[in-house]
């Protein structure tokens, strides 16, 4: 689905920061549940997540979920002790078909036990995903993968987990050679790859034209610094499920929904988002972006031709009005008229223009854990 609003030849656009925030804590929030209850996930994809009417992610698809054993609930894990076994020469060099594109760098150098702590890489990696409409560790094979994770997140030394060259999959192959045939010896730098394919990414497609908001770089700032803080070479560094919903990108995404500013900016982004996913990408040539809110609330003013007082020439084609319909009732659930069943992180009828009994600005779903902080 992202891959039509981020695809550069269809005029792609960045995720707006509202929706990719409340994205970032839905899904972690999840992870946190799980994770609070010894549930490994084991597999992180973009496939599994799903979002309903009102742009609230939910994780599917848990079939390869592990529970940890009581024994093992309360001790740390050694990845060493959980590795493959050494074969041939050219074995561990085979196609990673069978392995994660989101896959930690323990699991692609060898080892054979998926963590909580695997699965805050695969998080970390897939919300660079998101943002940056590509992978940010491609490669078609293990050897050209853990070349990209050692590009971005440093090569294995006495300050970054120099065990890592103890795997049985470790080579040398996966450096770096230089001009003068030696090994590049590249340092840390996630938050600095991480801002520089985003101003790559923005400079190709037209992620700056939100209804002619200028592009801010600084208001991911947050995600990157988590997004550095989840994609450490050594599992032990890795921010924890319960340490990312305390982050400060989490804390103040929470205090901002409280603000009836960012509700109003999140249900105009995301009604956007959801308009240009739905027709694939496609916008309307002639005049300015109008943004999908503006079309809603127009249809509701303008009358059609087989009505009194229409006009043939301004009125909407019979096809644009069921299109439309079909789009008003996707922002509430069941339908118009249907009961609000307390699930849902904004109630769009105010701002869409309707009104009845019982309806309430915007009211928000159950606070997590973290929002009194």
């Amino acid at each position: 689905v992202m891959s039509r609003y981020q695809r550069k030849n269809n005029g792609g656009m960045i995720i707006p920061p509202a929706v990719l925030a409340s994205w970032c804590h839905d899904m972690l929030s999840a992870i946190w549940f799980c994770h609070s209850n010894h549930i490994v996930l084991r597999s992180l994809l973009p496939d599994q997540i799903h979002l309903d009417h009102s742009g609230t992610a939910k994780l599917s698809g848990l079939s390869k979920v592990m529970v940890l054993h009581g024994k093992d609930r309360t001790k740390e894990f050694d990845p060493l002790k959980f590795v493959r076994s050494k074969k041939g020469k050219s074995d561990h060099n085979h196609s990673i078909e069978d392995v994660e594109p989101f896959a930690a760098p323990e699991l692609l150098l060898g080892g054979t036990r998926h963590t909580k702590e695997t699965d805050m890489w695969a998080f970390g990696a897939l919300l660079a995903n998101i943002l940056l409409g590509k992978q940010l560790f491609p490669g078609k094979d293990r050897v050209s993968k853990m070349t990209q994770v050692f590009k971005i997140v440093g090569v294995p030394d006495k300050d970054n987990y120099e065990r890592a060259k103890r795997f049985p999959f470790y080579s040398n192959n996966m450096y770096v050679i230089g001009e003068e045939g030696k090994k590049k010896k590249y340092s840390r730098g996630v938050e600095k790859a991480t801002r520089h394919m985003l101003k790559a990414f923005v400079a190709g497609t037209s992620g700056g034209d939100h209804r002619h908001r200028p592009f801010d770089h600084e208001c991911f700032s947050g995600l990157i610094s988590l997004i550095d803080s989840l994609l450490h070479l050594d599992p032990k560094r890795r921010m924890t499920a319960d340490g990312a919903l305390r982050h400060h990108y989490m804390v103040n995404h929470i205090a901002r929904v409280e603000r009836q500013e960012f509700r109003k900016e999140y249900v105009r982004d995301w009604l956007d988002l959801k308009e240009n996913v739905l027709t694939k990408g496609r916008r309307k040539t002639m005049g300015p972006p109008i943004s999908m809110m503006e079309q809603l609330q127009g249809s509701q003013s303008t009358p059609p031709t087989n009505m009194p007082g229409g006009n043939g020439g301004d009125s909407m084609s019979e096809k644009e009005l069921k299109r439309k319909a079909f789009l008003t009732g996707a922002s509430t659930p069941g339908g118009s008229g249907a009961a609000d069943d307390g699930d849902d992180l904004y109630n769009l009828d105010d701002l869409l223009g309707k009104s009845g009994p019982g309806t309430s600005s915007l009211p928000l779903k159950k606070k997590p854990r973290y929002s009194g902080m």
